[in-house]
């Protein structure tokens, strides 16, 4: 009985010595971290929402990035200035800025062909596009008249003074064996593209023969004779 009450003391004797040394009953291995005024706390990564000890700076914003050397500010329309294209900003030809003349034929079979020139007298440069309006006329008016575009390549012509372009006209002028056909104008109303008419004198004689008053036009070119 005396051995069972000795143990009994010895163990109650050995129960302090399982907590911390100053009895607080803290856990083993966990730390604590003195405030300022002394009092012990628990360690900041365990309070949810704590601050970190040592916060991370918000890195600085990036450098503005420049525009490349030549970008185009595409919400500011784009670049301005520079060249007005291949015409240069020249208006249509106005009549008054043109000499228009029909020179002679020359002949293929039954066909006659003619170069319709336009010079460019005025001080000032000016564009041809397009097909000239044609029409026959005789001592009393009008005649009728057909014309026939031609395929070929189109284009706007600048004219700078002193510049000329041209149309190439082709009509028959036999029918049959060889028989000359009418109509048989003795003049041509020439509208330039854009412009006023002007009338002009038809070539004499035979050649001037147009049968059926059907005129093939030739689109326009640079130069003339």
């Amino acid at each position: 009985m005396a051995a069972a009450v000795a143990v009994a003391v010895g163990l109650a004797g050995l129960v302090p010595a399982c907590g911390d040394a100053d009895g607080a009953g803290a856990p083993r291995g966990a730390a604590t971290v003195a405030s300022p005024n002394g009092a012990a706390s628990s360690p900041a990564s365990s309070r949810p929402g704590a601050p970190a000890t040592d916060p991370v700076r918000p890195s600085d914003p990036p450098p503005a990035t420049r525009p490349s050397a030549g970008a185009t500010d595409v919400a500011a329309g784009g670049p301005t200035g520079g060249a007005k294209g291949p015409t240069g900003g020249a208006r249509p030809c106005a009549l008054e800025q043109l000499t228009i003349r029909l020179d002679a034929g020359t002949s293929a079979k039954f066909e006659e062909s003619a170069p319709l020139i336009l010079t460019n007298t005025s001080a000032r440069p000016c564009t041809l596009a397009g097909l000239p309006g044609l029409r026959l006329g005789g001592p009393a008016g009008a005649m009728p008249t057909s014309v026939l575009p031609q395929p070929g390549a189109t284009a706007t012509v600048l004219l700078n003074p002193g510049d000329k372009a041209s149309y190439r006209l082709v009509w028959n002028k036999y029918e049959n064996q060889g028989d000359v056909c009418p109509p048989f104008p003795s003049s041509i109303i020439v509208t330039p593209p854009g412009a006023q008419p002007q009338t002009l004198p038809w070539i004499a004689g035979v050649d001037g023969s147009v049968c059926g008053g059907t005129i093939k036009v030739y689109p326009i070119t640079e130069g003339g004779a």
